[in-house]
């Protein structure tokens, strides 16, 4: 079997989070299997979107859909490898959706100004390490004094 019907490409999707307001991310996101980058407003603006994505590509396939052998029809944009390169002006996140199980997401996110990657089980626990580094990168001196107090 010479021939694979997935790059790993499509396991990598760029966030992009140029405003965080009242504890609102706005920002876009990007998937070389998009032909344009996606925008977002809040949080359930960005996991709606990701979520139609994921079904749109069946990458991965979702633990409650049925199975299928249907390939992927790729559109890789030309410029895919110009938006990768590019950065939020609040932060940016590698985000790799490994699994779709129990009605969520698993797999790992890379936080790039920090240079730090963490895991995740859940949507939830997702946002919540989405939210940390954005409070972090927001209110560093607030982030510390929690650190000392715990």
């Amino acid at each position: 079997m010479s021939e694979r019907v997935y790059g790993n490409d499509y396991w990598v999707t760029m966030v992009y989070v140029d405003s965080y307001q009242d504890n609102v991310l706005a920002g876009w996101f990007h998937n070389p299997y998009l032909k344009a980058p996606q925008h977002f407003n809040s949080m359930t603006d960005f996991i709606i979107k990701m979520e139609s994505m994921l079904d749109l590509m069946g990458l991965p396939q979702s633990f409650s859909a049925s199975r299928s052998f249907k390939k992927l029809n790729p559109v890789r944009s030309p410029e895919a490898r110009e938006v990768f390169l590019k950065q939020g002006d609040k932060a940016t996140f590698c985000l790799s959706i490994r699994f779709r199980q129990n009605s969520s997401w698993q797999g790992t996110i890379k936080w790039l100004e920090n240079k730090s990657t963490q895991n995740f089980r859940s949507v939830l626990e997702l946002i919540v390490l989405m939210d940390s580094a954005l409070r972090e990168q927001s209110f560093p001196e607030e982030t510390k004094e929690r650190a000392a107090m715990a």
